[in-house]
């Protein structure tokens, strides 16, 4: 989502879903706001964009992190040595029961 204001207080809005890539526009030509709430709104339209770039980097490297437990699960019938292997199986354990029991809280738990 990007918002834009011009000179003349006309308002335009641009949509492109990353997915699907289809994009939509709009210009609000007409407005009874002020130049403060207009101002505001843009202000405000920033900040969420700068949360969902934020939510949506979290969810990226929660997902990876994710990932990577599981191919480190796969992988551990590579070794030949039984104390290696009970050591990585324990250790992937302690992974995956950290990533279940956060899977209802928020991503903050993943960064912070």
């Amino acid at each position: 989502v990007t918002f834009s204001v011009d000179e003349n207080g006309i308002l335009s809005v641009h949509l492109r879903d990353e997915e699907t890539n289809l994009e939509v526009s709009a210009k609000v030509k007409t407005s009874r706001l002020s130049d403060k709430e207009r101002l505001k709104m843009v202000r405000n339209a920033r900040e969420e964009e700068e949360k969902e770039v934020i939510e949506k980097a979290k969810h990226e490297a929660r997902t990876a992190f994710a990932e990577a437990v599981t191919r480190a699960r796969k992988s551990v019938h590579k070794t030949d040595v039984d104390e290696t292997k009970i050591e990585l199986q324990n250790l992937i354990k302690q992974e995956e029961d950290w990533i279940e029991s956060r899977k209802d809280h928020s991503n903050k738990d993943f960064i912070d």
